[in-house]
């Protein structure tokens, strides 16, 4: 989790890079997941390189209001974060 001071939502970070096809146990953790933490969840940073998954984020998306980021890699959230600071 990455706190943010700011606004006291906490951002996610999934990591699915290892992740070698479909595992509803995953998706079921997840799920509860963020069920459990929508209240403080701010934005959910998905590092895929999946389109299945890139396709599943815009669905749920569009019917729920999560803010999701999709990402390569670790150093792309680390890059992003940087430059909102800088900004």
């Amino acid at each position: 989790m990455i706190g943010n001071v700011e606004d006291g939502k906490v951002n996610r970070v999934w990591d699915t890079l290892n992740m070698k096809g479909y595992e509803s146990e995953a998706r079921i953790m997840w799920q509860q997941m963020l069920k459990k933490y929508k209240p403080i969840i701010g934005t959910v940073w998905v590092i895929t390189n999946s389109t299945l998954i890139k396709a599943g984020l815009k669905l749920l998306s569009t019917f729920t209001s999560y803010h999701f980021k999709v990402v390569k890699s670790c150093h792309d959230i680390l890059e992003s974060q940087e430059s909102e600071i800088i900004h």
